[in-house]
């Protein structure tokens, strides 16, 4: 973790709220200090492809896509963050429902 020259020289008596972003190999992390009471760590990565709705992953958002989430859903799939569309937290018809929305308006 990389810190503030501040910090790094006298971690006992800083006193300052911090925070500090890295890159790592799959994203970023974010830590956040507030002395005397807690230290946040957050990661920070991409959810595969870089378009809403392309749960196959393949830079396209298709009919494909549909096919692909149908096949998460089916077979309950629970390790392709891109397959939950809406990003509600589950993947499921809605998820289908939105990807049509978005390959028709788009």
């Amino acid at each position: 973790m990389m810190v503030s020259p501040e910090l790094a020289a006298n971690p006992n008596t800083f006193q300052a709220n911090w925070v500090n972003a890295e890159v790592v190999e799959d994203g970023v992390m974010i830590y956040h200090y507030v002395p005397g009471a807690y230290l946040e760590v957050f990661k920070m990565t991409q959810a595969g492809g870089a378009v809403t709705g392309d749960v196959n992953g393949d830079g396209e958002v298709d009919v494909r896509d549909i096919t692909a989430l149908i096949d998460v859903i089916m077979n309950s799939i629970t390790d392709n963050p891109r397959a939950d569309v809406n990003a509600d937290g589950d993947i499921d018809v809605r998820d289908i429902t939105a990807l049509i929305d978005i390959i028709m308006n788009s």
